[in-house]
């Protein structure tokens, strides 16, 4: 670093004795661009006073600085001073066309490719025609991120379940709760909506990993950016409060089915405590919602609550032995009242012959067992509160309570100590009789915790030797977030330091694409795969609150990205929207897609490496998300087989898309399965699949040959002579091929109708008119007794001059073909009449067969 500094203060010195020019090639050219009276943006690096200083004398613009780089707008004319001003030690300035660039998390996710629209994918996405649906703390509807170039929102619909129902009319029917607002009434500026205060604007940074555009710097884009927004703020107060977000989650799929497009929703937020199997009510409600439609999905954030202490218990119960947990009072417990309190959950045909209990143990001055309340099975506790009392020595311990609650196949069973007389006694919870349970708990849950350190040793305290610890598995967010039919994504890091506002680097200790040391742990309760899928989370920069970016500028400036519009923020709750804003670009794609056909795609592309481990897991689900690569997936090339065909100039050709599409549009125009060409050319089709997908053939290439110049035949003698040049000919006897008759020149055997062909490249060839060719005297062509008329005609004429005999009448076209025949009938009066009304237009041949075996030709003309 000492070498490199002394390079650096040595530079002024060696170009002291001639002008510096600071002014690099692409300045100079927009510098000329613009002309004399115009201005530009740039970047002057330096002593911060004095170039502040210079561009206020030269009537320009001062935007801000960080660290040592001023951004400002000067006028063309002050560009020349800048070699002049000794404290300016390096103007930037770049005439590359802009790309906004997201955080790290748009690389470490492979979204920017989609954006592009590289590889095989036929255009770029960025969810526009999408919506996403944000289930948190609100948004900042002021951030520039989340608004249209022309200040205009790109929120469509807002309910905030935090509001009071001051407007009837605002409440949203049937919940009956909050304020609802549309776009004109947010652009209006009616809605009293902020991001919630207490929770430091977090749904506003998930928003922008979402779908941020990054309108406001031109940094940190999200991962849709052009998808519109729905909003539910919630109420974390709510009573009930899981099924307000299957009430939301209802709420969005009925706007978006108003507008006509499909629809992700984001659930960065939930609950540890459940049952941790998606059979909850809310669950299910969701379940069915996300049937009930293509183009609907739902992605949830995995949790955060792996550097919680060890909160979830689960084992095999012994069927003879007896197993025990202690648990501790909390003091702050859900009852209101400090209390043991927590549930567990179990399978009902899992738990027939179990048994359960809490008993107590004293700890000081040593351990000691005290005894159980009375031993309860579940079934014949159900639906009941049950009292019991753990007596020592006469005196009342601990008065328990238990409840046991029974939903389709499960239990639901809860455990709560009420009076615990003394802060001596650890409480047991113990098990026998077979079976198995899990159960969640944790103090900041309302529960109590378990006690999972601190235990003494089995030669102090024997009982210890059948104590069941907790673990750190089963530890995801309960509800929807273990349903098959939700996406659940975990949290890797994203980052490991950023330029902050102060101009220095903000760090941490960690390593960018190892698992977050926060990531909750799958599987579900009933050992399902969970999470699905994980995406970056630590550190995400992404917009947020302008009153809390306010009060990081004036207090906490390291957290704050250098854009001064963003800050840090990282949990499953910014991987979540990662893989959101990627299924809206999968719906950009393909917006007749369901929520199984998403998930197949997202996980049958998750991406292994050195930190994933061995996958499925159960932290980072089947990998880390492959935006691209999970788009690209679903582009499947139309099966077009020939790819090239030749066509005879002058002919037309059909091409066939296969069936199976819903529709067909060829480059050239025709929207139609078939593609009739008539010239030659370059030919793409374009199809949308059942999943609404745009597929498209590869090229199918159409070279048009010519063909030989039409021949014309000549009668010299016996011969037939044909005119012109080709590679080789075939000679036509009334519409049908001569054997052997492949030569220019042929001598009919027979009376008939010849035609021939001149055959060129490619077999391409040209046929001749017919010529009517007698060989005897017994069949004269166009025996001049008869005569036809009207000629030409369109419906009937009549022949005269025929002999008196009994006669056949045929009508051939010019290739010999007959195309009617009337007869035998007599000629007598020597006349007949012909109806040809159901012949096309063009030349025919009339021949008249008499019985005494005479034939006569007459040409006829019928126009339609």
């Amino acid at each position: 670093m000492k070498h490199l500094l002394l390079f650096i203060f040595l530079i002024p010195l060696a170009l002291s004795a001639q002008e510096r020019d600071l002014l690099n090639f692409e300045l100079k050219v927009a510098l000329s661009e613009v002309g004399p009276e115009g201005e530009l943006p740039v970047y002057l690096r330096g002593d911060v006073e004095q170039i502040v200083s210079f561009i206020r004398g030269e009537k320009g613009v001062f935007k801000g600085a960080v660290a040592n780089i001023v951004s400002c707008t000067l006028p063309v004319e002050a560009f020349s001073k800048l070699g002049d001003q000794p404290y300016i030690t390096f103007v930037e300035y770049s005439l590359s066309r802009p790309n906004a660039l997201g955080d790290m998390m748009i690389q470490n996710n492979n979204v920017l490719p989609v954006h592009q629209g590289i590889g095989n994918l036929p255009e770029s996405y960025k969810g526009q025609d999408v919506i996403i649906g944000l289930i948190d703390t609100g948004i900042e509807l002021a951030h520039p991120d989340f608004q249209h170039e022309d200040g205009s929102t790109r929120v469509i619909a807002i309910w905030d379940q935090t509001q009071p129902e001051t407007f009837p009319f605002r409440v949203p029917q049937p919940y009956g709760y909050g304020q609802e607002w549309n776009a004109e009434e947010i652009d209006a500026g009616i809605t009293g909506h902020a991001d919630q205060a207490t929770f430091f604007g977090h749904g506003s940074t998930v928003s922008g990993v979402a779908v941020g555009n990054a309108n406001a710097t031109g940094d940190f884009i999200g991962v849709a950016p052009e998808a519109d927004i729905i909003v539910v703020s919630s109420d974390f107060n709510a009573l009930n409060w899981k099924s307000t977000v299957a009430e939301s989650v209802e709420w969005i799929f009925a706007k978006a089915a108003e507008i006509g497009k499909p629809v992700v929703i984001n659930a960065s937020l939930g609950d540890y405590y459940g049952s941790h199997d998606a059979l909850d009510a809310p669950a299910l409600f969701i379940e069915s919602m996300l049937d009930a439609a293509a183009g609907r999905a739902m992605v949830a954030a995995a949790g955060n609550s792996d550097q919680f202490p060890m909160y979830h218990l689960g084992y095999e119960i012994p069927e003879s032995d007896t197993v025990f947990t202690w648990f501790q009072v909390n003091q702050g417990s859900a009852l209101g009242v400090p209390a043991v309190f927590f549930e567990f959950w179990t399978d009902v045909a899992d738990f027939q012959n179990a048994k359960f209990t809490i008993g107590a143990d004293l700890m000081v001055p040593t351990y000691v067992f005290r005894g159980y309340a009375g031993w309860r099975d579940a079934a014949s506790n159900l639906d009941q509160i049950v009292r019991d009392t753990i007596f020592y020595n006469s005196s009342i311990i601990g008065i328990v309570d238990s409840w046991c609650g029974h939903r389709d196949g499960q239990y639901q069973i809860q455990m709560v100590v009420t009076q615990p007389f003394s802060t001596q006694y650890r409480w047991r919870f113990a098990t026998t009789g077979g079976g198995h349970l899990d159960c969640w708990s944790h103090a900041p849950f309302g529960s109590s915790a378990i006690v999972s350190s601190g235990l003494p040793d089995v030669a102090v305290f024997p009982d210890i030797a059948n104590y069941k610890m907790p673990d750190k598995s089963k530890t995801i967010v309960d509800s929807w977030t273990c349903s098959d039919k939700v996406i659940t994504v975990g949290n890797y890091v994203n980052r490991e330091s950023f330029l902050n506002y102060q101009g220095t680097i903000t760090e941490w200790d960690v390593t960018q694409g190892t698992i977050s040391e926060n990531c909750s742990r799958g599987p579900t309760r009933d050992v399902r795969q969970k999470p699905d899928i994980a995406a970056s989370g630590d550190i995400t920069l992404s917009a947020g609150r302008i009153a809390t970016i306010n009060s990081m500028i004036a207090t906490n400036s390291q957290s704050l990205a250098f854009t001064g519009m963003h800050y840090s923020n990282g949990g499953t709750s910014m991987a979540s929207p990662v893989v959101a804003g990627v299924a809206a670009l999968y719906f950009d794609r393909c917006p007749l897609a369901n929520w199984a056909d998403l998930k197949n795609a997202l996980l049958g592309n998750a991406l292994a490496d050195l930190h994933t481990g061995v996958l499925p897991g159960y932290q980072f689900g089947h990998g880390k998300t492959d935006a691209f690569g999970t788009i690209a997936s679903s582009v499947t090339p139309i099966p077009m087989a020939p790819l090239s065909y030749m066509l005879c100039a002058g002919s037309s050709l059909t091409i066939t898309a296969p069936a199976g599409y819903s529709s067909y549009t060829w480059n050239e125009g025709t929207e139609s399965m078939d593609l009739t060409l008539n010239e030659g050319g370059q030919y793409v089709v374009q199809a949308t699949d059942a999943k609404g997908c745009v597929q498209e053939s590869e090229t199918i290439v159409v070279v048009e040959i010519p063909i030989p110049p039409t021949p014309v035949i000549v009668l010299e003698g016996e011969a037939l002579i044909a005119s012109g040049t080709a590679n080789a000919w075939q000679w036509y006897l009334n519409g049908n091929p001569v054997s052997g008759a492949n030569q220019q020149v042929y001598t009919p055997m027979e009376n008939g109708f010849y035609q021939v062909e001149a055959i060129g490249e490619n077999d391409c060839s040209a046929f001749s008119d017919a010529y009517s060719f007698i060989v005897s005297s017994t069949e004269q062509p166009f025996f001049s007794e008869t005569n036809v008329f009207p000629n030409p005609t369109a419906e009937r004429f009549r022949i005269t001059g025929i002999p008196e005999d009994t006669a056949i009448v045929q009508m051939m076209d010019i290739s010999g073909r007959q195309v009617l025949s009337f007869g035998p009938f007599s000629t007598s009066g020597g006349q007949a009449e012909v109806d040809v009304s159901t012949l096309k237009s063009g030349m025919y041949v009339v021949r008249i067969s008499l019985q005494g075996g005479n034939i006569f030709y007459n040409k006829l003309v019928v126009e339609k």
